[in-house]
Formats: structure tokens, sequence, C-alpha cells
């Protein structure tokens, strides 16, 4: 897992790769706020094994890579996608397999969008084709899809209203949203959550950036007609008790992209817990064999 600090679309990058540079390249790209480490390390050997070159990065404002001051220096979506080809591009790779994961997702299909001449194909999971229209959905205003169910609004709440004072603080308040994020498909093991995240807390530069992405994504238009025009064969993932993005959410991606196709793994919520993590896994390696 040799990991390195690239120079991509004007910033530093670090990222880390699983298997053969002699297979085919898999990008994966995580979601708003989460480090390159949400993707765990046995989904990403399960993907070495069956043959792909993958490749995890922590976003900018997360992890190792660079931090920004939004105020002064604003970004969008788009700005991200060219951050992932920069990726690409430090790597030599010029078609990989994208999956994203969340805000990844949506990473993802604005990279099929705007560089669609850069994929093999595209797995969205736990994603959505709006943008903007997102953060007005959590705060009651009127959109087509669903909010956030109430008890993950509580913990988000309950964040701001006593904001974490202390890395202790920060990890509990991380655990109480996982847990409210989470399915019932499977128990929610809290010790790994908590290890998970004691360990994403030690290695970020500025734990306070990543609430950037919100912001980003505040800052970008929903995608909705854009995907329409999207030829990069397609595979839309959602779990079916999704907290935050409630699965019309991935029913609206796969109706935009034309011939998608839409996975749901029942009792699945909004992360990559381990029965579901190996369903993922299948998947993407069916979705990518041969292209």
């Amino acid at each position: 897992m040799p990991e390195r600090t690239l120079r991509a679309n004007g910033i530093e990058i670090w990222a880390e790769d699983f298997g053969s540079a002699r297979d085919p390249a898999l990008l994966l790209v995580m979601g708003a706020g989460g480090q390159a480490l949400l993707w765990p390390d046995e989904f990403c050997a399960a993907l070495a094994a069956a043959g792909r070159h993958v490749i995890r990065y922590d976003n900018r404002d997360t992890g190792q890579s660079t931090c920004f001051d939004f105020a002064t220096s604003p970004y969008t979506l788009s700005d991200m996608a060219r951050d992932a080809v920069g990726v690409l591009d430090g790597f030599g790779i010029e078609r990989a397999h994208v999956v994203g994961a969340s805000m990844g997702g949506m990473i993802g299909q604005t990279l099929a969008i705007e560089h669609g001449a850069r994929l093999r194909t595209l797995t969205s999971i736990m994603s959505s084709p709006s943008g903007a229209s997102i953060l007005k959905g959590m705060f009651g205003g009127g959109t087509a899809l669903p909010g956030p169910e109430p008890k993950v609004m509580a913990a988000v709440a309950a964040s701001t209203a006593n904001p974490p004072r202390s890395d202790a603080e920060r990890v509990e308040a991380a655990v109480r949203l996982w847990r409210a994020l989470s399915g019932s498909g499977e128990p929610f093991d809290e010790a790994a959550i908590r290890e998970r995240e004691t360990q994403i807390l030690a290695r970020a530069k500025n734990p306070d950036a990543a609430q950037n992405h919100q912001l980003a994504i505040a800052a970008s238009p929903d995608r909705d007609e854009s995907l329409r025009n999207v030829t990069t064969p397609t595979l839309v993932i959602h779990g079916s008790e999704d907290p935050i993005l409630p699965l019309p959410h991935g029913r609206a991606t796969a109706e935009a992209i034309p011939g998608a196709k839409l996975l749901v793994i029942e009792g699945m919520g909004h992360d990559i817990a381990p029965r579901a993590q190996k369903r993922i896994a299948q998947a993407v390696v069916e979705h990518t064999t041969g292209r």
C-alpha cells in the first residue's frame, strides 16, 4: 500500500494504491468530510485481489491533503472533480473506473459530465443527482427529493449546539453521527467506529476544514439534466434505509443517467458496513469486468 503526495490541480493530495499498476485502474472517491480511510482496507484489498489497481485519496480539506479557507478560496464539486483528474494524472492513468460514495458519488457524476473521456465506468454509491437543493431539503425547503430523517438532524444539531472542543469530544460527535447514519442490516460496531475516527482525527491537518465540503455542495448546481447526456456505463448502489439521502435519491440518479443500473441493498444505511461492503465489492467487480 504505497503512499504518496501528488501535486494535482494546483494543490497537494495524499493518495495510496493497492494492487498492480498493470491492472485496470479503479479510483475511489469518498464523501463529505471523509478521508480516504473511510474506504476500508478490506474493501480495497478485495478489489485489488479481483484484478483492479485501486487508488484512494484524501479529498481537499481532509486528512493530509491541502486545506482551504473557504471564505477566501471557495470551490465547487467541479473543482473537486478536477482534483480527481489530477490524481489520475499523477499516477499516469488515462482512463479509470470511478467509484464514489455520497459526495464522492456527486464528484463521480461531475466527472462523467465534465471529463467523461477519463472514465471507463462510474459507480455512484448512496449519492444523489442534487447539489445545492440538498441543503434546502435539510432545512425544510421545497425540493422534489426527501430530506434527512430526524435522527440525523438531531445528531447534527447536537454538534452544532455544543461544538466539540477536544479530540475526545470530536470522536464522540463522530460516533454519534455514524450511529444515526447506520441501517438495521447489521449491528453498529461502536468500538470499530471509535477506533477508526480516532485514527482519522490523528492524521487530519485541520479537522474543521472538512466542513467546507457542505459549502462546496451548496455552491454546485443540481445535475439532473446534465446527467441525461452521460454515456459512461453506470451502476447506482443505494441502501434501503439511507437516513440522510433516502432511497429516492438513488432512484433519481439511476433514472437520470441513460442505461444506468440500480442495486438496492436492504438494511443498508449511509455507510459502508462490513456485510454491505462485501456486496458492494462484488457488484463493483461485476460492473467493471470487461470494460
